[in-house]
């Protein structure tokens, strides 16, 4: 359930994994309650790099240009300079276009490791009037994913089990600030043998707090103002050292009826370095199988609770098997935020 959907706009996307996790104190030690997740969240964020998403043709005067593509830019290039100033968002570029009044701008640009030069003539678009370069531009990504749980005292929270990663390179995505937003659950598309599902749901333009740091165990930050509806419950955590093989519960959203607790079976307990795959999680509740084929993308960091307590966070989905999955030690993610 690695997943991070790179979107253009931030409302009403198709959105897949990615999201929110834990704290910054020790599981283990003093007992300590926390407020339980299960909520849909979605997370908006800079990236600090600028790539060509796609291209477009303009019409114009002179017929259906592509100017960008022509000139032998590519999907994925990564675009560092234009006209010799550095650029890090669309809008620098926009400048440069609009101040330009038709002027060709010279684009240096990143692929792969190559870096090239590469010059681009706007066309003048007979549609708006404006000179224009027939690309699309990313400079930030958006994704939905479930919050594990949120402290009382201070509103830090954590979710995802994992990092927001780069959807080319699987790197960690490197950003100080993003922004997390409420999102309605849309919709669902099951998962089956080979084909991991997902939830689909629509961005709330309110802001309800921030993301400031992204680690391979969660994603973790602090929510100022809680999701309309939201019933808090707290919960004790449990340490590492006391979670068993067998019977437990996993709380996430998959349609509109909110959160809801479904059965599932703890097994392969495994600390073994792995960042996080600490234990397998089979899903028993014939419920949620009904309504996603299991685990789907956008269930990551859905709390797994034993026994009355926080265990952990869903981390991925098997995709041969979309009723097995992964699970993060709730230790390991505090290790994490700190």
């Amino acid at each position: 359930m690695k997943y991070i959907n790179k979107v253009r706009s931030a409302v009403a996307v198709s959105l897949a994994l990615l999201i929110l996790l834990c704290p910054a104190a020790s599981a283990k030690g003093k007992k300590k309650t926390v407020i339980l997740g299960g909520m849909p969240f979605g997370v908006s964020f800079q990236t600090g790099e600028l790539k060509i998403g796609g291209f477009d043709e303009i019409e114009t005067e002179n017929g259906i240009l592509s100017p960008a593509k022509d000139a032998g830019l590519m999907e994925n290039d990564i675009i560092k300079m234009i006209d010799g100033k550095e650029v890090t968002c669309a809008h620098d570029v926009t400048v440069a276009v609009k101040g330009g009044n038709g002027a060709s701008v010279r684009f240096g640009i990143l692929r792969g490791k190559e870096e090239l030069s590469v010059e681009v003539e706007p066309v003048l678009s007979k549609e708006t009037g404006e000179w224009r370069l027939g690309i699309w531009l990313e400079d930030s990504t958006a994704g939905l994913g479930t919050v594990t749980y949120i402290e009382k005292d201070t509103g830090r929270f954590g979710g995802l089990g994992h990092g927001i990663l780069k959807s080319d390179t699987g790197e960690l995505c490197d950003f100080s600030k993003g922004v997390v937003s409420e999102v309605t659950v849309s919709g669902v598309i099951k998962g089956k043998e080979g084909e991991p599902g997902e939830l689909k749901g629509d961005f709330h333009s309110e802001k309800l707090g921030v993301v400031n740091k992204n680690t391979q165990r969660g994603v973790f930050g602090y929510i100022t103002v809680l999701p309309e509806g939201f019933e808090a419950r707290e919960i004790e955590l449990m340490p590492k050292g006391q979670v068993k093989n067998g019977g437990a519960t996993i709380l996430s959203t998959v349609d509109g009826e909110g959160v809801c607790e479904y059965s599932v079976e703890i097994t392969c307990l495994e600390d073994s370095g792995e960042k996080n795959k600490n234990f397998l999680i089979t899903v028993s509740d014939t419920s949620l199988i009904e309504k996603t084929g299991g685990i789907v993308r956008g269930m990551s960091g859905s709390p797994v609770v034993q026994d009355g307590k926080l265990v952990g966070a869903v981390t991925h989905v098997l995709v041969s098997d979309p009723c097995r999955g992964y699970g993060i030690f709730i230790d390991n993610m505090m290790d994490a935020a700190e």
